[in-house]
C-alpha cells in the first residue's frame, strides 16, 4: 500500500491504465461527435413561391383570391396602394459561430388592376438588391444631457406614493 502521510496515493492519470486501442476509440467518436455537431443549419424565413407555383398564375385571368389560394397569403402590401402583393423570403445557412449566409433570396411581386385581376409578375432575386448604408449623424436636442450624477440625484424627493 502506497501512502503518503497516512493516505492512500490515488492514481490520478488514468490515460496509462487504459489500453490503447481504448483510448483511440474514444478520441474517434469524440472527433466525430464534434464534426457532426457542427454541421451547417439551413434556415428558409419568409414565403419563397416555387417556379412552378408562379407559372400557374396567368397574367389577365386570375383574381385575387385565385392568387391567394395558389401563393398563399402575401408577406407585405404595397405602403400606398393595396394593388401590389409583395411575396418576401430568403433562405440562409449558418456552419457553427460563423454569420449566417444568404444561399437564396426572392421577391415576388404580384400586381393587380383596379378589377383585382393580375396585371403584372415580378421576381427580384438577391442580384436585384441593393446595399443601403445606415446614416451615423446625430440628431441634436435642445438643453443639454445630463450627467450620470445629475440623473441619479435629480430624482430625489420626486417620489409619487
Amino acid at each position: 500500500m502506497n501512502s503518503i502521510h497516512g493516505y492512500d496515493t490515488i492514481r490520478t492519470n488514468l490515460f496509462p491504465t487504459l489500453p490503447a486501442r481504448i483510448l483511440a476509440r474514444v478520441v474517434v467518436m469524440v472527433f466525430v461527435a464534434s464534426i457532426v455537431a457542427c454541421s451547417p443549419t439551413v434556415a428558409t424565413r419568409g414565403n419563397i413561391p416555387s417556379e412552378i407555383k408562379l407559372s400557374q398564375i396567368t397574367i389577365g385571368v386570375h383574381k385575387r383570391n385565385d392568387v391567394r389560394s395558389i401563393l398563399g397569403v402575401p408577406s407585405t402590401l404595397g405602403t400606398f396602394e393595396d394593388n401590389i402583393w409583395y411575396y418576401i423570403g430568403h433562405t440562409t445557412t449558418k456552419f457553427a459561430f460563423f454569420r449566417e449566409k444568404i444561399i437564396e433570396q426572392k421577391i415576388v411581386a404580384i400586381i393587380f388592376n383596379n378589377q383585382g385581376v393580375v396585371k403584372q409578375r415580378k421576381v427580384l432575386d438577391k442580384d436585384a438588391l441593393r446595399e443601403i448604408s445606415l446614416n451615423e449623424r446625430i440628431t441634436p436636442t435642445a438643453g443639454h444631457s445630463l450627467g450620470f450624477l445629475e440623473q441619479i440625484l435629480g430624482n430625489i424627493g420626486r417620489f409619487n406614493y
